[in-house]
Order: C-alpha cells, then sequence, then structure tokens
C-alpha cells in the first residue's frame, strides 16, 4: 500500500534522514520512534505512515500489526 503527500515545506535531505530511520521497521515501532524523535521531518513522515496504514486497512482489510516498512521515499 502506499500513500504520498506533496507540497511540504522542508528540504528533501532532511525528511530523508528521518524516513532512513525507520526504513524496514514494523509500522507500530516506527509510529513509536517517530513520536520520539526531535525532528521537525518525524511528524511529517509520521502523518504519512498513518495514511498508509489507513489505505491498507480501509482498501485491502489489513492489520495495522501485519504492515512493516518495505520501502520509504522523499522526492524533491
Amino acid at each position: 500500500m502506499s500513500a504520498e503527500q506533496i507540497y511540504i515545506r522542508m528540504s528533501a535531505r532532511k525528511a530523508r534522514l528521518v524516513a532512513e530511520a525507520v526504513k524496514g521497521l514494523p509500522i507500530q515501532v516506527a509510529l513509536t520512534q517517530l513520536e520520539w524523535l526531535p525532528q521537525r521531518a518525524a511528524q511529517q513522515v509520521g502523518k504519512v505512515l498513518k495514511q498508509a496504514v489507513a489505505n491498507a486497512s480501509l482498501i485491502w482489510g489489513v492489520k495495522a500489526e501485519a504492515l512493516k516498512i518495505k520501502a520509504i521515499e522523499v522526492g524533491e
């Protein structure tokens, strides 16, 4: 499942650092880790992850506990 957020007023480099910190983690662990990161980009990455979880549960009926972050991409 995927989610996308555009027009965030933040440098891609800062957001990419936060995104790489949660790559490969289960979704619940990643969201907990993002809550404790001091970077402002952690809020935006967390919002997009929550959107992806909502998409997966509504469209495919997958539980959040079964999800893992396979790939995360930050564009410019």
